[in-house]
C-alpha cells in the first residue's frame, strides 16, 4: 500500500477516534455541570486546590481538546512551516509547529489533572490509616517515582514534534510515533493502583464488624461516612486499574485508534473519579455533621476528613 493511500485510509481511524474523545470530553463536563450544586453549598479547606485542579483544568483541557479536534490545520504562512514534497505518492508532508501546540497542552494539561487526582486518593488512603508514617511514606515514594517518570517520558516524546500531511486538499495533525518503551509508564501506574486497591481493601477488612453495624443503621439515600469513604476508595481504584490495564494492553497490542480511545477513557475518568472522590464524601461528612447536630449529641470523634462548616470551627487536615 502507497503512503497516500495509508494516510488516506487513516483519515476516517482519525474522524473516529476524534468523535469518541469529544464525546467523552462531553460526558465528563455533563458530570461537572450536574455536581456543580453540590460544590458550592459548604466552604472548602485544604482539599481545594486539588480539587480545582482536578475539576477546571480537566474542563479547560476538555474544551481546548474538543476544538483541537474538530478544527483541520490550516497552513497559511509559508514562513511557519517546512514543506517536503513526496513525488511518488503526491503528499504534501509539513512540519507545522501550530500542529505541535495542540499535543503538548492537551498532554501536559491531562498530566497534571491526573496527578492532582492520584494526590486526592493517596490523601484519602492515608486518612484511612490515621495517617500512619509507614502509609505515608509509601505512598508518597511511589507517588514522586511515578511524577518523575511519566515527566521524564513526556518530555521525551514532546521533543519529537507532530507533523501535518496534506493529502488531497486534506490537512491532517498527526502525532509522531513514540519509541516502544515511552509507555512503559503505565506500569508505574498499574502497580501504585494496585497498592491503593490493596490497602482499601485491607482496611474494609479491618474494619468489617464496624462497616456491618453502620450498614444496619444507614439507608440507600443516606450511607454512613466510613461506607462512602472505603465504598468509593475501592470503586474508583478498580476502575483506574482496569482503564491502566485497558491502556497498557492497548499500547502494545491493538491499533492506532483504539489506543488512543483507551487514553481518551483515561483522560475521561481521571477528570471525573477525582472530582467524585471529593464531593460524595464532603456530601456524606456535612450529612453526617447535621445528624449529630440533629440528634443533640456532642461531637467529640468526628472522622478526619478535610472539610468544615462555616457555623464551626471544625477543621481537620484529610481529604
Amino acid at each position: 500500500m502507497s503512503l497516500n493511500a495509508e494516510v488516506l485510509y487513516f483519515l476516517p481511524e482519525e474522524q473516529f477516534v476524534s468523535y469518541a474523545a469529544v464525546a467523552l470530553s462531553v460526558g465528563a463536563i455533563y458530570d461537572h455541570l450536574i455536581t456543580l450544586d453540590r460544590e458550592m453549598r459548604s466552604k472548602w479547606t485544604l482539599t481545594q486546590l486539588l480539587f480545582f485542579i482536578s475539576r477546571y483544568l480537566s474542563d479547560a483541557i476538555l474544551i481546548y481538546g474538543a476544538v483541537s479536534l474538530t478544527i483541520n490545520t490550516k497552513t497559511r504562512n509559508s514562513d511557519r512551516f517546512v514543506h517536503e514534497y513526496l513525488h511518488s505518492t503526491g503528499l504534501l508532508t509539513t512540519t507545522h509547529r501550530s500542529c505541535r501546540h495542540p499535543f503538548v497542552a492537551i498532554a501536559w494539561g491531562g498530566i497534571i489533572a491526573f496527578w492532582a487526582s492520584q494526590a486526592i486518593t493517596i490523601v484519602r488512603v492515608s486518612s484511612m490509616y490515621n495517617h500512619s508514617r509507614k502509609i505515608v511514606i509509601l505512598l508518597v515514594a511511589m507517588f514522586l517515582s511515578e511524577v518523575i517518570i511519566t515527566a521524564v517520558f513526556e518530555s521525551f516524546f514532546d521533543s519529537t514534534p507532530p507533523y501535518t500531511v496534506v493529502s488531497g486538499g486534506v490537512p491532517v495533525c498527526l502525532p509522531a510515533s513514540p519509541p516502544w518503551w515511552s509507555n512503559l509508564f503505565w506500569i508505574s501506574i498499574i502497580t501504585r493502583e494496585t497498592l491503593m486497591l490493596g490497602l482499601s481493601i485491607n482496611k474494609v477488612i479491618q474494619s468489617r464488624q464496624e462497616l456491618w453495624v453502620n450498614f444496619q443503621n444507614s439507608t440507600p439515600e443516606r450511607p454512613s461516612l466510613m461506607f462512602v469513604l472505603l465504598r468509593d476508595s475501592i470503586f474508583f481504584s478498580s476502575m483506574a486499574l482496569v482503564i491502566s490495564i485497558m491502556n497498557c494492553v492497548a499500547t502494545f497490542y491493538l491499533p492506532y485508534s483504539a489506543d488512543q480511545i483507551c487514553i481518551a477513557a483515561a483522560t475521561f475518568g481521571t477528570q471525573v473519579f477525582g472530582s467524585r472522590l471529593i464531593l460524595n464524601l464532603r456530601e456524606a461528612y456535612h450529612r453526617f455533621v447535621e445528624d449529630e447536630y440533629s440528634e443533640g449529641r456532642a461531637r467529640t470523634a468526628l472522622p478526619a476528613i478535610a472539610f468544615s462548616l462555616e457555623a464551626t470551627d471544625v477543621s481537620l487536615d484529610i481529604a
